[in-house]
């Protein structure tokens, strides 16, 4: 495919399809016709002598596969991995907390303060870093604004990194089990969220998130957090640089979908809740204190009106990628982690109530002369 050269496709001429994904030497065969799936074995066997075949794929780059076809579901999951880390990191005491339910701890604790680097009489905190980020990326997408926190110091942590750390480990040693579902809807219809947290580290850098869901009933395709390369001059600027990050992978996943046989019709939507950042792209104002947000605005406005993206007013509440971008208390953690792992249960949040503060901001956004609140 031109979107991902390590996937092949093939159709012959009865419209039987069969997809090739390739890692390396490791190799997914999947279609809707094992005899096409069964003649590709074939072949490839033909042409690689030291070449085994599982019927049914149980694990892959590390990712244990759980296929239920009579239900049409897919369960993604890593324990191993998980145990392994515990069993790396663990400190060697209880990780049990007799104040605190297990079900109630999340990786990392919203109280401290990670800004501070350490003083480098620590040791590093890389390996454990790298270990949460092959978690994060593949099935444990909740980790993710723990690993940037903890890897922005990981070469030099202070005593709150290093505790930061084996909260996460105590986080774990209660989640070995969680996966990421997909199924129980066959309807494709891309949509997802954006999100930022205005001067999130000591050099008063932002921290960015999004991440994208196939349809209602099914967990997460991608979830990022990005620290911010330049510093941000105010909330709406850096959330303005998540919706620009959110539609680059957004119009990336719509050409790949369309190269598997699933085209996206419809505009994608972007849910946001920054009302200013919502405004500025609908109606493409650029004043004084927005031109140097010009690209991205220009972009961002572009993209609409090319029905590409749809951009949508959310509340914090029920924005998902909130929990990429910071730490969360339990209640806020438990609802995005639940969402991001199993799906929306066939319901999308809709907007709340614009409390006061948001209208305000709109009428500022608005006013050309008055535009004070960006």
């Amino acid at each position: 495919l031109m979107h991902d050269q390590c996937v092949y496709t093939y159709t012959d001429s009865s419209n039987n399809k069969v997809i090739l994904v390739k890692y390396v030497d490791d190799i997914i065969l999947t279609g809707n016709s094992k005899t096409l799936i069964d003649q590709i074995r074939l072949d490839l066997g033909k042409s690689f002598t030291k070449i085994t075949f599982e019927d049914q794929i149980q694990r892959y780059v590390g990712i244990d596969i759980d296929y239920k076809p009579h239900e049409g579901v897919l369960r993604l999951s890593q324990r191993p991995h998980v145990e392994k880390l515990i069993n790396k990191f663990s400190t060697g005491r209880s990780t049990s907390n007799p104040t605190i339910p297990p079900s109630s701890i999340t990786p990392i604790n919203p109280t401290y303060n990670y800004r501070v680097p350490g003083d480098g009489t620590n040791s590093p905190n890389r390996d454990l870093v790298g270990g949460l980020r092959f978690l994060a990326d593949r099935t444990h997408p909740s980790l993710q604004s723990a690993c940037s926190l903890l890897g922005s110091h990981a070469h030099q942590p202070s005593p709150l990194h290093l505790k930061g750390g084996e909260q996460v480990i105590k986080y774990l040693t209660h989640h070995k089990d969680d996966f990421i579902e997909f199924g129980g809807d066959p309807h494709l219809d891309l949509f997802g969220y954006a999100d930022a947290a205005h001067v999130a580290g000591f050099d008063s850098k932002s921290q960015l998130g999004y991440c994208f869901f196939l349809n209602l009933n099914s967990g997460t395709i991608v979830a990022k957090s990005k620290k911010d390369s330049t510093v941000s001059h105010s909330s709406t600027e850096a959330e303005i640089k998540a919706i620009d990050l959110a539609i680059k992978e957004a119009i990336w996943l719509r050409g790949f979908l369309s190269e598997l046989g699933y085209p996206q019709p419809k505009a994608t939507t972007i849910f946001t809740d920054n009302k200013a950042a919502e405004i500025l792209s609908n109606t493409n104002n650029i004043t004084d204190l927005t031109n140097h947000l010009v690209l991205r605005i220009n972009y961002i406005h572009q993209e609409q009106l090319k029905g590409t993206i749809k951009l949508k007013w959310i509340n914090t509440e029920n924005n998902v990628a909130d929990i990429l971008t910071k730490p969360l208390s339990y209640i806020p953690f438990h609802q995005h982690n639940t969402t991001l792992c199993k799906g929306h249960f066939g319901i999308l949040p809709t907007p709340a109530t614009i409390t006061k503060r948001d209208i305000n901001r709109q009428k500022k956004v608005k006013s050309i002369g008055n535009n004070n609140s960006i």
